[in-house]
């Protein structure tokens, strides 16, 4: 049990929360638990059900861990909403408490997957983002003459449970701490090389064995470390089960090579309709969309050994100074993805020169200069307009206003943009 003054100690200052280091650690480890919750809470602490969550913070916590250790944890239901920015998108959230569990997640098996990530995926990783992905497509327009836009088709209705618990297992299953493997063969070898092979050799026998001498404590490493692991594994496919179903009615249906509908025979039908869908709003969900995709950055770079390529999410582009070879990869591109139950928008996903520009994350790219989308223009003008209603009807205050041209502002400065800003809030 820990202090309440332990917890309060935390909340004074978020200076104080607890280090980040969290090697070897389990999911259900408090420091892990509590470094989430700060996480989760971080400009949100005025919101209802975090307010809810903080009152009884310690004890919340300690049902979490209890819940995650004994694996009964259930993820809630998920609180859906629609918005248009400017597409229609469908959001889920999760409840706070299985936000925590997320952070708690990702706290652990982000840094797995972190080093086998290549460099120009820009999407929900720390020291990348937005802007940085717009500046290396514009370092690429200026090294080729020709790009290859990629836009995948309902791509987190269309995310495939079983393939991407396959690349997460896997990736997991040989984890720097996680590498059971690695731990039996280092058992068994030492077994071998026992001085008494025919005894028959346990944790107690072991005991001061010479060669065996320490192979208690590697039966306790590997009994922890599989612990571990698994634990990790329920928790990840009780939040993919939590998310079955969300975005049904967000996915049209497609049908892949080997798939069977009219005879509902084969393993293709099979997969076809097995769970599929991240809900989007889910820090898991951002986090494992890139996962899922990471297999095909690796077959770009390794395969088509493509020097110029840069995606966010599902938006990517392929560089080169022959057009020919763009729509070769093209080809190539739109089979891979197959493999993965994904689609393109075929008739965006066309070569063309850089200099006619790039839509690229609500940016037009030149070689030379940036343009906002003019869609993106109208959409905030409209927005401005209704928050200045909203004001002179006392509705909203000016600190809101402020806040929300300050962050439009800041966005758009990454583009030649002055004029537009200043046609827009001069009124």
């Amino acid at each position: 049990m820990y202090p309440i003054n332990h917890l309060r100690m935390y909340n004074n200052s978020a200076s104080n929360a607890p280090s980040e280091n969290l090697s070897g650690l389990a999911l259900y480890d408090w420091d892990n638990l509590l470094l989430a919750y700060h996480k989760a809470a971080k400009g949100k602490r005025g919101h209802a059900d975090v307010a809810e969550f903080e009152y009884r913070l310690e004890e919340n916590l300690l049902q979490l861990q209890q819940e995650l250790k004994e694996q009964t944890y259930q993820p809630g239901q998920y609180h859906s909403f629609y918005i248009h920015d400017p597409k229609k998108r469908l959001i889920s959230a999760a409840p706070f408490r299985d936000r925590v569990v997320h952070h708690a997640l990702c706290n652990l098996i982000e840094p797995i997957f972190e080093k086998s990530f290549i460099s120009d995926s820009y999407a929900n990783r720390v020291g990348k983002g937005t802007h940085k992905a717009i500046d290396r497509a514009q370092q690429f327009a200026r090294r080729f003459k020709y790009v290859l836009t990629c836009d995948i088709r309902q791509y987190f209705p269309s995310i495939d449970h079983e393939i991407l618990l396959t690349t997460l297992y896997r990736k997991l299953q040989f984890a720097p701490g996680c590498d059971l493997q690695c731990v039996h063969a280092k058992v068994v070898s030492r077994i071998r090389s026992s001085r008494h092979p025919r005894r028959r050799v346990t944790r107690e026998s072991c005991a001061g064995d010479g060669a065996g001498s320490n192979l208690p404590d590697m039966f306790c490493v590997h009994n922890l470390q599989f612990a571990r692991l698994h634990n990790l594994k329920i928790v990840v496919r009780s939040i993919l089960q939590s998310g079955m179903g969300v975005l049904q009615e967000e996915y049209d249906m497609v049908y892949f090579e080997g798939d069977d509908p009219s005879t509902g025979s084969g393993q293709g039908l099979f997969a076809a309709n097995r769970p599929r869908g991240l809900p989007i709003g889910n820090l898991t969900s951002q986090f494992w969309a890139n996962c899922y995709l990471d297999p095909f950055d690796h077959f770009v770079k390794r395969n088509l050994q493509c020097k110029g390529y840069v995606r966010y999410v599902d938006d990517f582009l392929l560089f080169s100074n022959d057009k020919a070879e763009l729509n070769e990869w093209r080809l190539k591109i739109i089979a891979e993805l197959a493999k993965l139950r994904l689609t393109l928008h075929e008739t965006k996903c066309q070569p063309r020169p850089v200099a006619e520009g790039i839509p690229f994350l609500g940016f037009v790219v030149f070689p030379e200069h940036r343009l906002l989308k003019r869609r993106k223009g109208i959409a905030f003008q409209r927005k401005y307009r209704k928050l200045r209603k909203d004001h002179l009807r006392g509705e909203i205050s000016l600190e809101r206003i402020n806040a929300s041209i300050q962050g439009w502002v800041n966005h758009v400065r990454y583009a030649n943009t002055w004029r537009l800003r200043l046609s827009i809030l001069a009124h």
